[in-house]
């Protein structure tokens, strides 16, 4: 009924309120990351945290993570919020990559730095190595949203299974961009 709502009413976001754990909370997640990959918006869970003066955007290159940081440079004019990117350089072995974490972190904060120019905001770049959840999660500090670009049927860092586990235990509001 959400989706096809948004869908009708050509909205702009849909928000849902943060609801408290349950006895399955991973499933709450993972019905989370479904709906918002049918949403035809972005999808926000809210828990509390606004207003939303300073916005975390983990990143990966993918093109989702990409629609992710655009919409978050976004919201950060409208809202006049702080936007601070995280990368998380993955063991080589977990990427399932041969080529060197340096030239692929080097790459990811090119295309940081050339989307922030293109929408003249300034972003805080933050590089952490290891569990891509474990990371973004104590990044996310006083941050007050959280946004994640999520895409079907990928795997590693910003998978479905990861995007479910952040929205599940970030302690902030967490905008799911499909």
């Amino acid at each position: 009924a959400v989706i096809s709502l948004a869908r009708e009413s050509d909205a702009g976001i849909v928000m849902i309120p943060h609801r408290t754990r349950s006895l399955l909370p991973s499933m709450f997640g993972a019905a989370l990351v479904k709906m918002a990959k049918k949403t035809p918006c972005p999808l926000l869970l809210a828990k509390s945290t606004s207003p939303y003066e300073r916005l975390l955007v983990p990143f990966k290159g993918t093109l989702a993570g990409q629609r992710a940081l655009e919409i978050a440079l976004d919201v950060s004019r409208q809202l006049d919020a702080e936007v601070s990117v995280v990368i998380v350089v993955e063991p080589a072995y977990l990427r399932g990559e041969t080529s060197s974490s340096g030239q692929w972190e080097s790459a990811m904060l090119k295309q940081v730095r050339e989307l922030a120019h293109v929408h003249k905001i300034e972003v805080d770049e933050v590089v952490r190595y290891g569990n891509p959840v474990k990371e973004i999660l104590a990044v996310t500090g006083d941050r007050r949203l959280l946004v994640i670009g999520i895409e079907e049927g990928k795997t590693g860092v910003f998978s479905l299974d990861t995007a479910n586990i952040l929205a599940e235990k970030a302690p902030c509001s967490v905008l799911l961009v499909s």
